[in-house]
């Protein structure tokens, strides 16, 4: 599958790897690192796919859910999160909106899956 992937996550390390692991997979990426930014980029309305740290500066990955799946491009929404309780956070997501969840660390494999599904 190919599209353009929209990798929204504060720690830049993070996403600048995520991004290439795309890449490998023939996926486009653009990289958002808070809410405001990522908001802004899915309203270009060329964003096939969004993955979305719930953990960010600001505004957090709720709300950048949230737009994404009520979106007129309906583009497939994968949660991510790091923290010590993420399955919670995780289940909260799919409540809003995410198409997959997914704990850090995750495999190439389950994130390419969580893609496609």
């Amino acid at each position: 599958m190919s599209g353009i992937v929209l990798v929204v996550d504060d720690d830049p390390l993070f996403a600048r790897a995520t991004a290439m692991m795309l890449t490998r997979h023939g996926w486009q990426t653009r990289l958002a690192d808070n809410a405001a930014i990522a908001l802004l980029t899915l309203d270009t309305g060329t964003i096939t796919a969004v993955i979305c740290d719930l953990d960010l500066p600001g505004d957090s990955g709720l709300t950048v859910i949230r737009s994404a799946a009520a979106h007129p491009s309906h583009p497939r929404v994968v949660a991510i999160s790091g923290m010590l309780d993420a399955n919670f956070f995780l289940t909260v997501a799919k409540r809003a909106g995410a198409h997959a969840a997914l704990a850090k660390p995750f495999s190439e494999a389950d994130l390419l899956g969580a893609l496609t599904r």
